[in-house]
């Protein structure tokens, strides 16, 4: 049985001329590299310029390497930032440059230069197409929701994730007159996004029992006390669940959910009726 290593791995083009690197972080690089390969082999690697690479080059084209070994008091997303920056000063090009654009890394000139680049390709009615028929693939779908939810995990592991910090910066936002102003013209829709808007909402009526589950649900978090525990633990009664969400840094149909009964619990808490 092999023994698990923490840390950095990287994969480097061995084609001559392609200075490329893909660099990744695990807690078990032998066992993270052997689920990038399969990946790769069965065409479903999620990162689409290693995935060319591989198609268009073949299996020897990628050598992977392990960069770097942490102790588990090293935090690896930092790690991996670190030497993706590094292995960027070195001249590589890196197949996932997404390692260096965050505000730690990224320059504002090249978050403004990334800006224009989104903005141009969902300008391109091709392009949107593409993206609207790649998630309607289920496997597809699958894979991004995957990926959603372990950048979610590493973040609150690395403490670039705080549910609460980010409600209240989004207040403190909202009370700023000029950024009123500023997301009210950007909010405003055009006469087709009405009518489509208008369509789904009709569309969702439609369905057997949602009206009333919406019902249900409005008046349950505006009008029931709740009682939320955190791991047994009582954290308050609160006259909503609206109320419950704002003061725990909560979602509101989640605590609702869990006070009727539909789901369990979720990160340690549950909560009931009173």
């Amino acid at each position: 049985m092999k023994t698990k290593v923490r840390g950095i791995y990287a994969f480097f083009s061995t084609v001559p001329g392609k200075n490329k690197v893909y660099v990744g972080q695990s807690e078990d690089i032998h066992q993270r590299i052997t689920t990038h390969k399969k990946q790769l082999k069965d065409n479903k690697h999620y990162n689409t310029h290693l995935q060319g690479h591989y198609n268009k080059y073949g299996e020897g084209s990628l050598e992977a390497l392990t960069v770097h070994c942490a102790n588990y008091t090293e935090n690896l997303t930092h790690l991996e930032k670190q030497q993706a920056l590094y292995h960027k000063e070195l001249g590589f090009i890196l197949f996932n440059q997404a390692n260096i654009a965050d505000s730690m890394i990224a320059t504002p000139e090249y978050r403004a230069k990334i800006g224009r680049k989104s903005v141009e390709m969902w300008r391109n009615p091709a392009y949107r197409a593409k993206q609207a028929a790649m998630w309607q693939d289920p496997e597809f779908r699958a894979i991004q929701i995957a990926r959603m939810k372990i950048s979610y995990k590493k973040a609150s592991d690395n403490g670039s994730y705080d549910k609460v910090a980010m409600r209240e910066r989004s207040i403190r936002m909202w009370e700023d007159p000029v950024f009123r102003a500023k997301q009210s013209r950007k909010g405003t829709w055009t006469e087709a996004q009405k009518d489509r808007q208008s369509e789904i909402t009709k569309e969702l009526l439609t369905r057997p029992g949602h009206r009333e589950k919406l019902h249900a649900s409005a008046i349950a978090a505006t009008s029931k006390r709740v009682e939320v525990y955190l791991y047994g633990v009582s954290q308050g009664v609160f006259c909503s669940a609206s109320e419950a969400s704002r003061q725990l840094g909560l979602w509101s149909t989640a605590v609702s959910s869990w006070a009727a009964g539909s789901k369990k619990s979720g990160k340690g808490y549950t909560a009931r009726y009173v």
